[in-house]
C-alpha cells in the first residue's frame, strides 16, 4: 500500500489539498545501465548509465474536470496563451510530492495479545522534486453517461529530483524495520501569520 501527499507548489503553502484520495497510481522510472564486453578480457566493462526524471501519475478526475483545472492553471504560470509570451521567474511553475509505501502490523504494544491490533509501519518513500507538467489528459469530453466521474486520468511530468529513502536492509541475518517515529508528519504555522497550516517531516529517514 502507498500514501501519496504533500502535493504543493514548491517554496509555498499552496496545497493540492486532497491529491492523496485522487492519486491512484504513480509509475517512478528506475536507472538503467549499459555494459560492452571486452574484446581482450571477455569481461563486462561498464559504458553508461541513464537516469530517467520522467514521471507518471494516474488520477480519478471528477465530473467537473477538477484535475485538468489545476493542471491548466499550472500551464498558464509557464506560458501565457493570450499573449503568446513566456512567464519569468519562478513562482507557480515547480511542485513536489512525497509517495510512503507502507504496511501493517501487530502493534507490538497491544495489551491484548489474542487479538491484532493493527498499525502502520512505513517500508520506504520518495521525494520527487521540480515536477513541471508535460501531458494532462489529450481532451475535454462531456458525456451524459453517469459512469463520468472517477475516471482515470494519466498525467506525465519532468522532475527536477527523485530521492529514495530506504531503511530496510536485506542482506544482513536479522534486518532491522524502519522504525514509524522516523517519517512523522507535524503541523506548523505558515511563517506569514495567516494561520493556515503545511505539513512537514519531522526529519530526514536514513538511507
Amino acid at each position: 500500500m502507498f500514501w501519496a501527499g504533500f502535493f504543493r507548489e514548491a517554496g509555498s503553502n499552496n496545497v493540492f489539498h486532497n491529491a492523496q484520495y485522487r492519486i491512484r497510481k504513480i509509475s517512478i522510472p528506475l536507472p538503467k545501465m549499459e555494459v560492452d564486453i571486452h574484446e581482450q578480457l571477455r569481461v563486462p566493462i561498464f559504458k553508461s548509465a541513464t537516469y530517467s526524471q520522467d514521471i507518471s501519475i494516474d488520477w480519478f478526475e471528477d465530473v467537473y474536470h477538477s484535475v485538468k483545472k489545476y493542471h491548466q492553471n499550472w500551464h498558464g504560470a509557464w506560458y501565457n496563451r493570450q499573449f503568446d509570451v513566456l512567464r519569468c521567474g519562478v513562482a507557480g511553475k515547480f511542485r513536489q510530492l512525497t509517495v510512503v509505501a507502507y504496511h501493517h502490523i501487530n502493534d507490538p504494544l497491544a495489551s491484548n495479545s489474542l487479538i491484532e491490533t493493527p498499525v502502520i509501519q512505513p517500508v520506504m518513500a520518495f521525494r520527487i522534486g521540480g515536477l513541471v507538467p508535460l501531458e494532462w489528459g489529450s481532451e475535454i469530453i462531456w458525456d451524459h453517461n453517469a459512469d463520468g466521474n472517477d475516471t482515470m486520468l494519466q498525467c506525465r511530468y519532468k522532475c527536477g529530483i527523485i530521492e529514495w529513502l530506504y531503511n530496510q536492509d536485506f542482506s544482513g541475518e536479522n534486518p532491522q524495520m524502519w522504525n514509524p517515529t522516523g517519517f512523522d508528519q507535524i503541523s506548523t504555522s505558515n511563517p506569514d501569520g495567516d494561520g493556515s497550516k503545511t505539513d512537514e517531516l519531522t526529519r530526514r529517514a536514513h538511507k
